[in-house]
């Protein structure tokens, strides 16, 4: 859904492409173009989602915005998508059904990634806020500790937070506290990335003045530090349960402004995946258990009919006993999607699949006392 990779060669044997070019897709607009003279790709697979994993070496990174370009050694892209088969409350057991409708509604996997986009996307939204109000900002990237300044800070479309005016970033060793480098620069960006369910941040500093700790200094087109935790903004969630953290009312009470429109039309879309699996659950459980039910009346109409028929064509006595079973499907299928129309009343749906066995045991008895007053 995001990443298009292009490549001249592909050796299945060691999972190795050469001459790569990776360009990063939002909204149908390339963001970024990433190009690599080599790149190791590894899938990662689980029982809910799958994650592609893309190592790129000698790599070159353009943004089409400004036309500037920047090198690395090595990349590393992580990517996570779902089943390639999908997941449907249909092909699901009876007992996940009920786990999914009654114990957690992001074991199906649809409402998990939805929500997961949400908490990202609230995660962005509170970040923005604490660094507005905190005059220095503090972020952990492994054994380094960023500390940055920035005149303003707004939230970007595509999980992306935008610092100007005069932007300053220290970068020290965690332990000691020593100083390792000093940027600074006019703009930075700070996007979520890394898998959703425990996002990172990568902070990119764009033509910045550096100074080292050894005294060294320069310009550079961009600096880049990967892996930063926003785990101060982690703390503050007031569930650590994701689709507790997302709802409506959780988000109103830790976000100062207004929830953003980009934010609003995550949760709607989040309240119509739920609304829509909750309805699917209600229809599937009663198409079971209909169909299972209604195989005995159909059975006994067979029987009753086949003894009625006896004399007659086999072909007209099958054609016969066949219109109560296709009068049961359509019955079943018409309220299946009653239930899921969301401008109708399920309850109408559930009632005509349950008509649907009530009248063919009221033919079953027509048919059964006829045969016994004969």
């Amino acid at each position: 859904d995001r990443y298009l990779i292009y490549a001249d060669n592909a050796d299945s044997r060691t999972s190795t492409l050469t001459g790569v070019i990776i360009a990063d897709i939002k909204d149908n607009v390339i963001e970024e173009i990433t190009t690599a003279e080599a790149a190791k790709v590894d899938f990662i697979t689980s029982s809910k989602f799958n994650e592609v994993q893309v190592t790129a070496h000698n790599t070159s990174r353009i943004d089409p915005a400004d036309d500037s370009w920047f090198f690395l050694e090595k990349l590393t892209l992580a990517m996570e998508f779902g089943s390639l088969l999908g997941d449907n409350i249909k092909f699901k057991k009876l007992d996940d059904i009920k786990k999914i409708r009654d114990v957690d509604l992001t074991l199906f996997y649809p409402i998990e990634k939805m929500a997961h986009q949400c908490y990202t996307q609230f995660i962005v939204e509170l970040l923005a806020e604490d660094i507005a109000d905190n005059n220095s900002y503090s972020l952990h990237s492994g054994k380094k500790l960023v500390e940055f300044t920035a005149d303003n800070c707004s939230v970007q479309k595509g999980r992306k937070i935008l610092l100007s005016g005069e932007v300053v970033v220290r970068e020290l060793d965690i332990d000691t506290k020593r100083l390792l480098r000093t940027s600074q620069s006019s703009r930075a960006t700070l996007r979520i990335e890394g898998s959703e369910s425990s996002p990172t941040l990568t902070m990119r500093i764009y033509n910045p003045t550096w100074r080292s700790a050894d005294g060294s200094e320069g310009l550079a087109q961009h600096i880049v530090i990967r892996g930063l935790v926003p785990q101060a903004v982690i703390d503050k969630l007031p569930s650590k349960n994701t689709l507790e953290a997302v709802t409506s009312g959780s988000l109103s009470s830790v976000l100062d402004k207004n929830i953003s429109p980009d934010l609003r039309n995550l949760q709607d879309a989040l309240r119509r995946e739920i609304w829509n699996t909750l309805a699917d659950i209600k229809a599937e459980i009663h198409t079971r258990l209909v169909f299972g039910l209604g195989c005995i009346p159909v059975i006994m109409i067979g029987i009753g009919m086949g003894i009625m028929f006896k004399g007659g064509h086999l072909l007209t006595a099958f054609g016969i006993s066949s219109v109560p079973a296709g009068f049961l499907i359509v019955c079943i299928m018409m309220g299946k999607s009653i239930t899921k129309n969301s401008n109708s009343l399920d309850v109408s749906g559930i009632m005509l699949m349950w008509m649907a066995i009530v009248v063919l045991c009221l033919l079953s008895f027509v048919i059964y006392r006829k045969l016994l007053r004969n």
